[in-house]
């Protein structure tokens, strides 16, 4: 915490400001079928509790971990060891659960204090507080003497609630934005896999496949001009208007040039000659560390890329382009990965592999409409997305100049 604070505010200790301040359990329950949700740090997710990867323990394992750190509304949760942070304030006990290896700030129900504090644990300032301390540590944690010692500001009780007030308005923005996002992602793997396995208007489907008549199904290489990959050599950066991508660089519908490594202008035409450099129109596939992202390129810009990222160059009299993107970031299309990995995670995906996936191959015209369709969702998910990122930057200043007095509230 910055040393000085706005006039009127105090300085607080948390073991001072909260009730109590500790820790869940540190030991491993072993999972049950039945019985009571534990909670970790992965549970924690945008300020709230997410059920979904918590396990179950036994009610004796449960009422055991209750004696340290039982859990009632009102109280703050903290990630503190692997994934530090994400604030969560517990807003209803309705699915009982247990803690472990998650710091528990204790408040007896006073909501205005928790809500404040679980606004200061999730600002920069604190986050730059828990970096400093972090300097030097192989592993991500944060022990309790540091929570309890870590210094809070404190405004009067009316300006608290004013404060909360006005960052809880955003927070809702940001849920509600969410919401939309999720539903529309939704909507898009329905109406994807609706399309890509019964098209548009089909009433007779072959026997063997789940693809109308009249479709066909090739080899993507069969398809495509060309199929290949980038540089498996990566160029020493050096100040330049030549760029170089990698699956970093890949965003929803382009590449973020401005985020690209420079190199020079010899390696540059180096790699533009050996088949590194995209073109308008092809598609890029993520086939290292991050799978699955895909775009077609349609940028001014001259780059080359990495060997992360795949580039296909689809025969267009067969393949709409786009067409294509769609097929490659479908469910269809990465369970027939999966079953080619015999079931094991995917972490790349080789050329041969890409090659030889069979694409199902509508009409030119019907590939021409399926695309437009899911293309309009994605619009509106890229759009959505946009603005969810412009309320949490404009959370974030806001929560800084508020929570550091830059900016003070009136208080009627």
């Amino acid at each position: 915490m910055s040393e000085r604070v706005p006039e009127g505010w105090e300085v607080k200790r948390l073991d001072e400001y909260c009730v109590r301040v500790t820790d869940g359990t540190h030991n491993s329950p072993k999972r049950t079928n039945e019985g009571v949700r534990l909670v970790t740090s992965k549970n924690l997710k945008r300020g709230k509790l997410d059920f979904s990867s918590a396990y179950l323990i036994s009610h004796t394992d449960f009422a055991e971990i209750e004696k340290r750190s039982k859990v009632d509304v009102g109280d703050v949760l903290f990630g503190m060891i692997g994934t530090i942070g994400n604030p969560v304030m517990v807003k209803d006990f309705s699915t009982p659960f247990a803690i472990k290896n998650v710091a528990l700030f204790k408040f007896k129900g006073d909501l205005t204090k928790a809500r404040w504090l679980q606004f200061y644990l999730d600002s920069n300032e604190f986050k730059l507080c828990v970096e400093r301390s972090q300097t030097g540590n192989a592993q991500s944690f944060l022990g309790l003497g540091f929570l309890r010692e870590t210094l809070l500001p404190v405004p009067p009780l009316q300006e608290q609630k004013k404060i909360a007030s006005i960052l809880t308005s955003v927070d809702e923005v940001i849920e509600t934005t969410q919401k939309q996002i999720d539903k529309l992602q939704d909507l898009k793997k329905a109406t994807m896999n609706e399309l890509l396995t019964k098209g548009i208007g089909h009433t007779e489907f072959k026997d063997s496949e789940l693809v109308p008549k009249g479709w066909l199904q090739f080899p993507l290489s069969e398809l495509s001009e060309k199929i290949t990959d980038g540089s498996h050599y990566s160029p020493p950066t050096v100040f330049s208007n030549f760029r170089i991508a990698t699956v970093e660089n890949m965003k929803e519908t382009y590449i973020e040039i401005s985020d690209c490594r420079t190199i020079s202008e010899e390696e540059f035409i180096k790699l533009s000659s050996n088949s590194c450099k995209p073109q308008a129109e092809d598609v890029l596939f993520s086939k290292d560390g991050t799978i699955g992202k895909t775009l077609v390129y349609k940028q001014l810009d001259e780059i080359v890329l990495l060997s992360s990222i795949a580039i296909i160059r689809v025969k267009q009299s067969k393949l709409n382009p786009y067409f294509l993107e769609q097929y490659l970031s479908s469910p269809l299309f990465f369970e027939e990965l999966e079953n080619r990995k015999s079931g094991s995670a995917i972490r790349r995906v080789v050329l041969g592999d890409l090659k030889s996936i069979p694409v199902p191959l509508p009409p030119r015209a019907e590939q021409k409409k399926i695309a437009s369709i899911l293309t309009s969702v994605d619009e509106q998910i890229t759009l959505r997305n946009h603005k969810l990122s412009q309320t949490q930057s404009l959370k974030k200043s806001l929560m800084q100049d508020l929570l550091t007095g830059k900016v003070r509230v009136q208080v009627n």
